[in-house]
């Protein structure tokens, strides 16, 4: 596998990682690393939590466009995502 290969696919059954921030769209963010699966082939898209600062925030939807995966987190206070932050 790529370097580039999401560790959905090169480590199924990993719980845990460290990400950058590259993308913020309101409530959806996209990461330099994929550990959630963002559905397909008749699969449901992973759930779970994702932590950023001292906040604990659920991943609500994940999907992938044109190959860039995004998650959609469920945020019910103001929270301002930075680009280059650690999650």
């Amino acid at each position: 596998m790529t370097d580039d290969t999401p560790i959905f696919w090169s480590s199924p059954y990993q719980k845990e990682i460290s990400a950058k921030i590259v993308e913020v769209n309101e409530t959806e963010l996209r990461f330099d690393q994929a550990l959630f699966y963002p559905g397909g082939g008749g699969q449901p898209h992973d759930l779970g939590n994702m932590i950023y600062k001292e906040y604990t925030l659920p991943i609500i939807e994940v999907y992938a466009i044109e190959g860039e995966i995004w998650h959609k987190i469920d945020k019910k206070e103001t929270i301002d995502f930075q680009v280059d932050e650690d999650v």
